[in-house]
């Protein structure tokens, strides 16, 4: 399958999975419960940081122009069902971006204001 567990122990109070893959491509999701990168150095935490938020600025910056192309063409486009759905998917993901962008650092100095930016994060990418 191109995926395989290397490593599997429990010292019952956490357990530790590693897995290795043979293919190019992610199928993973980086999640970071306790808010500690654990064996990643100052350098290799500031280079994902770095590129997360060119990634993002990037990614923001395109459907910006998404956007606008869609609200300019909307007169020809209107009657075709695909403008509705593409409209809208570049809208939410704009939002979902620009609200990650803006409150994944900002969010962090209270559990209120990080539950309320992964809700807007939840709605805006998976609506």
């Amino acid at each position: 399958t191109g995926v395989q567990l290397t490593r599997n122990t429990s010292d019952g109070s956490t357990t530790t999975v590693l897995c290795e893959s043979t293919h190019l491509t992610s199928f993973a999701v980086l999640v970071d419960v306790r808010g500690t990168l654990q064996g990643i150095s100052e350098a290799e935490r500031l280079a994902l940081q770095v590129v997360s938020y060119i990634g993002c600025a990037i990614s923001v910056i395109c459907l910006l122009i998404t956007i606008v192309y869609f609200l300019l063409e909307g007169k020809r486009l209107f009657n075709a069902v695909h403008y509705f759905v593409h409209l809208n998917l570049a809208i939410s993901l704009c939002l979902g971006y620009l609200i990650f962008l803006i409150g994944i650092e900002t969010a962090t100095s209270s559990a209120g204001g990080c539950a309320f930016v992964a809700a807007l994060l939840h709605y805006f990418f998976l609506s």
